[in-house]
């Protein structure tokens, strides 16, 4: 899958032979896509530069209709899809979100909205079974709060390995992404 801006959403064949153009009912006037991600069957896209969209699909689907339950949101930047379960949304103002079905295979809907955890604009999310990470910052700030941020996601991680090395959080943790200046 593939996302751009001017609503773009494509699904790319295998090594690259085929390409298909997928339908995304987004505002004309803010129809920036910034991340995609999949797991098994379920596809998430999220973007927005004013008011922040969830599209959610399938990568065999031709259109990927808008996840209503979350709206009035700031841009959206990244997401990440962990399981069947489980899907994290990122973005402006430092907004996260984790999106869950809630045990209702299908029936995605948000189970946590943070409020501003950061003011710096959150601009990835990812991780594992173990570990969720926001990160984001602003290029052109000088608080060192803001510049680089990183959020790890839930208590059990005021120290954790990832890819081989281990961190130490600082700053207050929450059970969310949550903690600034961590």
């Amino acid at each position: 899958m593939v996302v751009g801006s001017g609503g773009t959403l494509l699904r790319v064949g295998d090594r690259g032979a085929e390409v298909t153009a997928l339908s995304a009912p987004i505002n004309s006037s803010d129809n920036r896509m910034f991340t995609v991600s999949c797991f098994g069957a379920s596809c998430f896209a999220v973007g927005g530069v004013a008011s922040g969209f969830v599209l959610r699909g399938s990568p065999g689907a031709d259109v990927f209709p808008r996840l209503e339950s979350l709206t009035g949101l700031s841009g959206l930047n990244g997401v990440h899809v962990q399981d069947a379960e489980n899907v994290f949304v990122v973005g402006a103002n430092g907004v996260t979100a984790h999106i869950s079905t809630r045990g209702l295979p299908g029936s995605y809907a948000p189970t946590y909205v943070s409020g501003s955890l950061t003011q710096a604009t959150l601009h990835g999310v990812g991780g594992s079974n173990q570990v969720t990470l926001a990160v984001g910052g602003e290029l052109d700030e000088r608080t060192p709060m803001q510049r680089a941020v990183i959020l790890a996601r839930g208590d059990s991680f005021k120290r954790f390995t990832f890819d081989g090395r281990e961190f130490v959080a600082s700053g207050s943790l929450r059970r969310s992404l949550g903690g600034s200046g961590q």
